[in-house]
Protein backbone atom coordinates (compact mmCIF):
# COMPACT_ATOMS: atom_id res chain seq x y z
CA UNK A 1 0.00 0.00 0.00
CA UNK A 2 2.82 2.10 0.79
CA UNK A 3 4.22 1.79 -3.01
CA UNK A 4 1.02 2.62 -4.10
CA UNK A 5 0.36 5.74 -2.56
CA UNK A 6 3.98 6.95 -3.65
CA UNK A 7 2.87 5.80 -7.33
CA UNK A 8 5.99 3.22 -7.15
CA UNK A 9 6.27 -0.57 -8.68
CA UNK A 10 8.52 -2.24 -6.22
CA UNK A 11 9.15 -5.11 -9.18
CA UNK A 12 9.64 -2.28 -11.83
CA UNK A 13 12.06 -0.14 -9.24
CA UNK A 14 14.13 -3.43 -8.80
CA UNK A 15 14.28 -4.21 -12.47
CA UNK A 16 14.94 -0.72 -13.38
CA UNK A 17 17.62 -0.52 -10.60
CA UNK A 18 19.75 -3.72 -11.48
CA UNK A 19 19.49 -2.69 -15.68
CA UNK A 20 21.36 0.17 -14.26
CA UNK A 21 23.79 -1.44 -12.14
CA UNK A 22 24.44 -3.81 -15.24
CA UNK A 23 24.87 -1.05 -18.06
CA UNK A 24 27.42 1.11 -15.50
CA UNK A 25 29.20 -2.59 -14.73
CA UNK A 26 29.34 -1.78 -10.60
CA UNK A 27 31.71 -4.02 -9.17
CA UNK A 28 30.37 -3.57 -5.72
CA UNK A 29 26.75 -2.76 -4.56
CA UNK A 30 26.20 -1.55 -1.43
CA UNK A 31 22.59 -2.18 0.33
CA UNK A 32 21.37 -0.65 3.25
CA UNK A 33 18.44 -2.32 5.16
CA UNK A 34 19.19 -0.17 8.79
CA UNK A 35 15.69 0.84 9.01
CA UNK A 36 13.73 -2.19 7.40
CA UNK A 37 10.78 -3.35 9.57
CA UNK A 38 10.11 -5.73 6.92
CA UNK A 39 6.25 -5.45 4.25
CA UNK A 40 4.89 -7.40 2.05
CA UNK A 41 6.30 -11.19 1.44
CA UNK A 42 8.02 -11.87 -1.40
CA UNK A 43 9.55 -8.95 -1.96
CA UNK A 44 12.49 -9.89 -0.42
CA UNK A 45 12.64 -12.40 -3.11
CA UNK A 46 12.29 -9.74 -5.79
CA UNK A 47 15.43 -8.19 -4.53
CA UNK A 48 17.15 -11.52 -3.42
CA UNK A 49 16.67 -12.61 -6.96
CA UNK A 50 18.87 -9.85 -8.69
CA UNK A 51 22.23 -11.34 -6.57
CA UNK A 52 21.93 -14.94 -6.06
CA UNK A 53 22.87 -17.13 -9.30
CA UNK A 54 21.36 -20.47 -7.97
CA UNK A 55 18.52 -22.43 -7.01
CA UNK A 56 17.58 -22.23 -3.42
CA UNK A 57 15.02 -23.11 -0.85
CA UNK A 58 13.72 -20.50 1.43
CA UNK A 59 11.33 -21.55 4.11
CA UNK A 60 11.43 -25.34 5.60
CA UNK A 61 7.79 -24.72 6.32
CA UNK A 62 4.94 -21.73 6.66
CA UNK A 63 3.22 -22.69 9.78
CA UNK A 64 -0.49 -21.03 10.82
CA UNK A 65 -1.03 -21.21 14.78
CA UNK A 66 -5.01 -22.25 13.88
CA UNK A 67 -7.75 -21.61 11.36
CA UNK A 68 -9.92 -19.81 13.77
CA UNK A 69 -9.25 -17.68 17.00
CA UNK A 70 -11.88 -17.16 19.84
CA UNK A 71 -10.23 -13.79 20.50
CA UNK A 72 -11.20 -11.99 17.34
CA UNK A 73 -13.92 -9.81 18.46
CA UNK A 74 -11.33 -7.51 20.14
CA UNK A 75 -9.48 -7.40 16.84
CA UNK A 76 -9.95 -5.70 13.72
CA UNK A 77 -11.34 -8.67 12.30
CA UNK A 78 -14.32 -7.85 14.66
CA UNK A 79 -16.95 -8.71 11.65
CA UNK A 80 -18.28 -12.06 10.84
CA UNK A 81 -17.66 -11.67 7.56
CA UNK A 82 -13.90 -10.49 7.86
CA UNK A 83 -13.04 -13.43 10.21
CA UNK A 84 -14.98 -16.06 7.62
CA UNK A 85 -12.98 -14.15 4.57
CA UNK A 86 -9.36 -14.94 7.18
CA UNK A 87 -10.40 -18.42 7.82
CA UNK A 88 -10.82 -19.65 4.13
CA UNK A 89 -7.86 -17.67 3.45
CA UNK A 90 -6.03 -19.79 6.10
CA UNK A 91 -7.62 -23.26 5.09
CA UNK A 92 -6.74 -22.44 0.95
CA UNK A 93 -2.96 -21.63 1.64
CA UNK A 94 -2.02 -24.33 4.57
CA UNK A 95 -3.34 -27.98 5.61
CA UNK A 96 -2.86 -30.14 8.34
CA UNK A 97 0.31 -32.44 8.61
CA UNK A 98 0.88 -35.63 10.17
CA UNK A 99 2.47 -34.31 12.81
CA UNK A 100 -0.62 -31.99 13.23
CA UNK A 101 0.84 -28.80 12.75
CA UNK A 102 -1.19 -26.43 9.68
CA UNK A 103 1.47 -26.10 7.05
CA UNK A 104 1.53 -24.03 3.93
CA UNK A 105 0.37 -26.03 0.55
CA UNK A 106 3.19 -26.19 -2.04
CA UNK A 107 3.09 -23.99 -4.77
CA UNK A 108 1.92 -21.30 -2.17
CA UNK A 109 4.03 -17.80 -2.65
CA UNK A 110 6.92 -19.50 -4.24
CA UNK A 111 10.07 -17.28 -4.21
CA UNK A 112 11.19 -15.38 -7.21
CA UNK A 113 13.84 -17.99 -9.26
CA UNK A 114 17.54 -16.40 -9.14
CA UNK A 115 18.08 -14.02 -12.42
CA UNK A 116 20.41 -15.54 -14.95
CA UNK A 117 22.29 -12.10 -15.31
CA UNK A 118 22.12 -11.54 -11.10
CA UNK A 119 24.81 -9.23 -9.96
CA UNK A 120 28.24 -11.40 -9.22
CA UNK A 121 30.38 -8.29 -7.63
CA UNK A 122 31.21 -7.63 -4.12
CA UNK A 123 27.88 -7.01 -2.09
CA UNK A 124 27.99 -4.70 1.25
CA UNK A 125 24.82 -5.16 3.49
CA UNK A 126 24.18 -2.42 6.20
CA UNK A 127 22.01 -3.74 9.00
CA UNK A 128 20.93 -2.87 12.48
CA UNK A 129 18.51 -3.77 15.18
CA UNK A 130 15.75 -2.59 13.53
CA UNK A 131 15.88 -4.79 10.49
CA UNK A 132 12.91 -6.85 11.08
CA UNK A 133 10.86 -9.36 9.16
CA UNK A 134 10.90 -9.26 5.24
CA UNK A 135 13.96 -6.94 6.00
CA UNK A 136 15.68 -9.85 8.20
CA UNK A 137 14.74 -12.61 6.11
CA UNK A 138 16.37 -10.53 3.21
CA UNK A 139 19.36 -10.57 5.61
CA UNK A 140 19.12 -14.32 6.23
CA UNK A 141 18.95 -15.07 2.21
CA UNK A 142 22.19 -13.19 1.57
CA UNK A 143 24.20 -14.64 4.51
CA UNK A 144 23.15 -18.36 3.75
CA UNK A 145 23.46 -17.86 0.13
CA UNK A 146 26.33 -15.59 -1.27
CA UNK A 147 29.36 -13.97 -0.13
CA UNK A 148 28.26 -10.37 1.14
CA UNK A 149 29.76 -8.80 3.75
CA UNK A 150 27.34 -7.30 6.73
CA UNK A 151 28.74 -4.19 8.55
CA UNK A 152 26.68 -2.41 10.93
CA UNK A 153 24.80 -3.78 14.02
CA UNK A 154 23.09 -7.24 14.75
CA UNK A 155 19.80 -7.65 12.58
CA UNK A 156 16.90 -7.52 14.95
CA UNK A 157 14.85 -10.23 13.62
CA UNK A 158 16.37 -14.19 13.95
CA UNK A 159 18.09 -15.73 11.95
CA UNK A 160 15.97 -18.79 11.83
CA UNK A 161 12.62 -17.24 11.07
CA UNK A 162 9.87 -14.89 12.83
CA UNK A 163 6.99 -14.47 13.13
CA UNK A 164 4.51 -12.33 10.87
CA UNK A 165 2.56 -12.65 7.83
CA UNK A 166 -1.29 -12.00 8.96
CA UNK A 167 -1.44 -9.36 12.01
CA UNK A 168 -4.16 -9.39 14.01
CA UNK A 169 -4.89 -5.95 16.11
CA UNK A 170 -6.00 -7.19 19.60
CA UNK A 171 -7.19 -4.30 21.58
CA UNK A 172 -7.30 -5.84 25.61
CA UNK A 173 -11.04 -5.37 26.68
CA UNK A 174 -9.82 -3.55 29.60
CA UNK A 175 -6.58 -1.88 29.78
CA UNK A 176 -7.63 -1.25 26.66
CA UNK A 177 -3.60 -1.31 25.26
CA UNK A 178 -3.66 -2.26 21.75
CA UNK A 179 -0.82 -5.36 20.55
CA UNK A 180 -0.03 -7.04 17.01
CA UNK A 181 -0.11 -10.65 17.07
CA UNK A 182 1.18 -12.46 14.38
CA UNK A 183 -0.72 -16.10 12.83
CA UNK A 184 2.32 -17.45 10.67
CA UNK A 185 5.58 -18.97 11.80
CA UNK A 186 7.95 -18.64 8.98
CA UNK A 187 11.11 -21.27 9.54
CA UNK A 188 14.18 -20.41 6.90
CA UNK A 189 15.94 -22.71 5.37
CA UNK A 190 19.51 -21.45 6.69
CA UNK A 191 22.27 -23.09 8.92
CA UNK A 192 25.43 -20.69 8.54
CA UNK A 193 24.84 -19.73 12.20
CA UNK A 194 22.83 -19.55 15.17
CA UNK A 195 19.51 -19.29 14.24
CA UNK A 196 18.19 -17.77 17.23
CA UNK A 197 20.16 -14.53 17.07
CA UNK A 198 20.14 -12.03 14.16
CA UNK A 199 22.42 -12.09 10.89
CA UNK A 200 26.07 -11.03 12.79
CA UNK A 201 27.75 -8.18 11.15
CA UNK A 202 31.18 -9.17 9.80
CA UNK A 203 32.26 -5.88 10.15
CA UNK A 204 30.52 -4.35 13.45
CA UNK A 205 29.90 -1.06 14.18
CA UNK A 206 27.48 1.10 16.55
CA UNK A 207 27.22 4.92 16.16
CA UNK A 208 27.86 7.22 19.64
CA UNK A 209 25.23 9.43 20.21
CA UNK A 210 27.48 12.05 19.35
CA UNK A 211 28.35 10.82 16.06
CA UNK A 212 24.07 10.29 16.02
CA UNK A 213 23.66 14.24 16.77
CA UNK A 214 26.33 15.39 14.21
CA UNK A 215 24.67 13.41 11.41
CA UNK A 216 28.02 11.18 11.37
CA UNK A 217 27.00 7.96 9.47
CA UNK A 218 29.95 5.69 10.73
CA UNK A 219 28.18 2.49 8.96
CA UNK A 220 27.85 4.09 5.31
CA UNK A 221 31.38 5.51 5.76
CA UNK A 222 32.79 2.17 6.41
CA UNK A 223 31.18 0.79 3.75
CA UNK A 224 32.85 3.04 1.05
CA UNK A 225 35.97 2.48 2.48
CA UNK A 226 35.11 -1.15 2.29
CA UNK A 227 34.64 -0.74 -1.60
CA UNK A 228 36.88 1.54 -2.19
CA UNK A 229 34.50 4.03 -3.22
CA UNK A 230 35.09 8.45 -1.58
CA UNK A 231 34.14 9.41 1.41
CA UNK A 232 30.64 10.60 2.21
CA UNK A 233 30.05 14.43 2.49
CA UNK A 234 26.96 14.27 5.17
CA UNK A 235 25.62 16.71 2.81
CA UNK A 236 24.77 13.61 0.70
CA UNK A 237 23.88 11.58 3.39
CA UNK A 238 21.23 9.17 1.90
CA UNK A 239 18.99 9.64 4.76
CA UNK A 240 18.51 13.22 4.31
Amino acid sequence: SRYKEADLDFPQFVRTAFDSIRTRECQSLIIDIRENGGGSEGNEDLLFAELNTGPYVKYRSVQASAFTFSFLRHTDLRRKADARELEIELRREHAAAPDGRLLRRPGVMEPAPPRPDAFTGQVYVLTSGWTYSGGAEFASLMRQHTGAIFIGEEVGGAFGGNTSGHMLTLTLPHSHITVEVPILYFNLAVDRQALDRGVLPDIALQPTIGQFLRGEDVVMEQALRSAGAVSLDPARDPRK
